[in-house]
This record gives structure tokens, sequence and C-alpha cells, in this order.
């Protein structure tokens, strides 16, 4: 029978977490019902503070095991699989560490507009370089027009965002279609 270590859960009084990515309320010895989160990670139904809260598994495991994160940094799934919550698996990394993993170990590809944060398509971007590229328009300009702020629009300008593109794709003048899809939008 493998015996499994458990471990308080900063934070989280009456709680623990097993390595085995296990969570467990130390009044009664249950563990706890894990539920599918809509990422494909597993969380918990805990009373915190008079009021119940659904954290991920991961992020208590790693809490009870590897002790606070510095700050900014999120856990890891070192074979990917989101719902593998084993101590093994877990590991406290900076974002940039977190999806530069993602693309090598795993083939997922998170840049430009598979970023879940992306705000622009890769027709809009090469649609701001080569606008810029023209002298006709500031990138403030480009900014406004395409509703995003400056320092997006200057990290854009010069390639420290969507490095990916390739820099042919970037031709001197508007391209007809982003154009008609804007004036369509500015006639809406």
């Amino acid at each position: 029978m493998i015996v499994h270590e458990w471990r308080h859960i900063p934070g989280y009084d009456g709680y623990q977490a097993s390595d085995d990515g296990q969570i467990r309320r130390i009044m009664d010895g249950e563990t706890l019902n894990q539920y599918h989160h809509g990422s494909g990670y597993r969380s918990v139904s805990i009373y915190r503070t008079q009021k119940s809260r659904v954290p991920l598994v991961h992020r208590l495991v790693a809490l009870a095991f590897l002790g606070e994160p510095p700050e900014g940094y999120q856990v890891n799934h070192k074979n990917g699989d989101k719902a593998d919550n084993r101590l093994s698996n877990l590991e406290w990394v900076t974002p940039g560490e977190n999806t530069r993993h993602a693309m090598k170990h795993l083939g997922i590809d998170v840049r430009g507009a598979n970023n879940g944060m992306s705000k622009l398509a890769a027709e809009e971007v090469l649609e701001i370089r080569r606008l810029h590229a023209t002298g006709d328009y500031t990138q403030r300009e480009l900014a406004r027009q395409f509703g995003i702020s400056f320092q997006h629009a200057n990290a854009l300008v010069l390639r420290r965002f969507w490095q990916h593109l390739p820099r042919q794709l970037e031709k001197v003048g508007p391209s007809p279609d982003v154009a008609e899809k804007r004036n369509r939008k500015e006639t809406k």
C-alpha cells in the first residue's frame, strides 16, 4: 500500500493537500470531490472565512508542498496534463517560462492570435506595420484607429510583439482586405 504525504495548505485552515494531488478536510478526514474547471484544470469547493471558494487543485498542492510563490509566478504542469496534480508534476514558474514550456515540450503555439490575451488578428498587426512604414501614420494614430494603447502599438511596430510574423509580409501601403474590414466597422 502506498502511503501519501499530507500537508497543511497555507491560507486554507482546516484543509490539507497530498503529494498525489488530493485535498481533504482535516476535521473529518474526508477527501474532497474534484470538479473539472472549464479550462481543463481541477477545482474543489472549500470554505474559507465563512465563504465558499473554488480554488484550483494544482495551486493548493503547490502551496502546501512548494510554499508561497514569488510574486507573479504560476504553476506549471510539467507533463502538460492539467488534471495531473501530483507534486512531482508541479513547479512554480514565470508566465514566460510557462509559455516557453508549452511551446517547446507540448507543441502548443501561444503566439499571436493563439494567445488568449491577444486583441488583434495577424492581418491587423501586419496592417499596423504597413501603415506605420508609409510614414503617414504615427504610432498614436494607429493605436487610436485599432483600439489599442500607444504602448501596444509601439511594441508592434518595433516587433517586440508578434515577432513570429515574417517581415516580407509587411509590404508598405494598406492592405485592401483589412482596410475594407475597418471601413465596414466604422460605418456601423
